[in-house]
C-alpha cells in the first residue's frame, strides 16, 4: 500500500506560551475560504457570523462599551485553517518544497533530518527554532516556512 502524500503549505507554527516555534506543514484539505469571521477596521472588534447574529454582535458591542464605533467590518483572513490540518515535521518525514511563484519548480526535497541547537533566540520579532534541517542554511529554511511555500509531505 502506498503511503499517504499530503499536499499543502509549509507553516511556521507559534502560539502564545510556546518556547520557540515549530516547522509545520498545513494540509490543503483543511483550508477553506473565510466567509464568516470579521474584525472592525476601526476598533478591531471581532465577529463570527456562525456564532452570533448581527443583532447579538451589536448587543455584545454595546455591553462592552464599543457602541460609538460604526463598525466597518472586513474579513480577518482570506482562509480558515483548523488544527486537524496542522502537522509538525518529524525526523524521517519526506518533504518536497516548491517555489511560491512557480509551483512546478522544486526548491528542495529530501528526508527531514533536524539538528538541535542551543536555547531559543528571540530576534526581529520572531522566535528562532532551536533546530534546523541538516544541509540547509538556517535562515533560508526558516524563511520558507514563514513564506508558506507550497509543499508535499509524506510521513516517514
Amino acid at each position: 500500500m502506498a503511503e499517504l502524500m499530503l499536499k499543502g503549505v509549509l507553516h511556521w507554527h507559534i502560539e502564545q506560551g510556546m518556547e520557540g516555534g515549530y516547522f509545520g506543514f498545513y494540509d490543503d484539505a483543511y483550508r477553506e475560504p473565510n466567509t464568516t469571521r470579521f474584525a472592525c477596521k476601526t476598533c478591531g472588534f471581532y465577529w463570527d457570523k456562525l456564532k452570533e447574529t448581527r443583532q447579538q454582535m451589536l448587543a455584545r458591542a454595546l455591553k462592552l462599551k464599543r457602541a460609538p464605533c460604526k463598525h466597518s467590518f472586513e474579513l480577518v483572513s482570506p482562509e480558515n485553517w483548523s488544527y486537524e490540518g496542522l502537522h509538525m515535521l518529524m525526523q524521517g518525514d519526506y518533504l518536497t518544497i516548491f517555489a511560491k511563484d512557480d509551483p512546478s519548480y522544486v526548491t528542495w526535497k529530501g528526508k527531514i533530518a533536524l539538528k538541535e541547537y542551543g536555547p531559543v533566540v528571540y530576534h526581529d520579532g520572531i522566535f528562532h527554532a532551536y533546530y534546523n534541517q541538516i544541509g540547509v542554511d538556517r535562515e533560508v529554511w526558516k524563511q520558507w516556512f514563514i513564506d508558506q511555500l507550497p509543499a508535499v509531505l509524506q510521513r516517514g
